[in-house]
């Protein structure tokens, strides 16, 4: 009698997949690792940068906060400054939920309607984050650096998380079951 076999990922996806899969992760994180960590104001990034404080700060004037934008800075009457760069822009949260999903065995219609809608739920959640940061930064300077550094950036990843499970439930689910 022979035991049940072992499920792995592979005896699932195939070997090109997980390679695929991998392959995309690991770029991915050599662009966050090896690119810019200053602002980058020139280039393809640099609109991205006055775009997003300005969305921000529209949002954040909506949400009842009497703010401003120049350019890249964000600033309140009450002594509150922030500046966007690329990082702050929601792109990188994008690019990783699309290409978790673009590396996904599924069908080609299911990946890109996947990764375009994964790309514009990170950067929504991005806007209100940034929001929710300039009201933190306005209303409680002191926890400005935590709220940005430790609870932004861990309820970021966890939405890239659970948004590519949740896809992949779905249409890796679908398509084999």
């Amino acid at each position: 009698m022979k035991g049940p076999e072992a499920v792995t990922v592979t005896s699932l996806v195939g070997h090109r997949e997980v390679l695929r899969f991998g392959l995309v992760i690991l770029a991915l994180l050599a662009f966050v690792l090896l690119g810019p960590h200053e602002p980058v104001r020139w280039g393809p990034l640099g609109w991205l940068d006055a775009a997003t404080a300005a969305a921000t700060a529209g949002l954040a004037r909506l949400a009842g906060l009497d703010v401003t934008t120049s350019r890249y800075a964000i600033t309140h009457a009450g002594g509150f400054a922030c500046e966007i760069y690329f990082r702050c822009t929601g792109l990188l949260p994008a690019l990783f939920v699309a290409g978790a999903i673009l590396a996904s065995p599924a069908s080609f219609r299911s990946r890109w309607r996947g990764a375009l809608l994964g790309a514009v739920v990170m950067l929504a959640l991005n806007l209100l984050r940034l929001v929710g940061l300039v009201a933190v930064g306005v209303r409680f300077p002191a926890a400005f650096a935590t709220a940005h550094s430790v609870v932004g950036e861990t309820i970021v990843v966890a939405a890239v998380i659970a948004f590519w499970l949740a896809w992949a439930r779905r249409a890796i689910g679908s398509a084999t079951g």
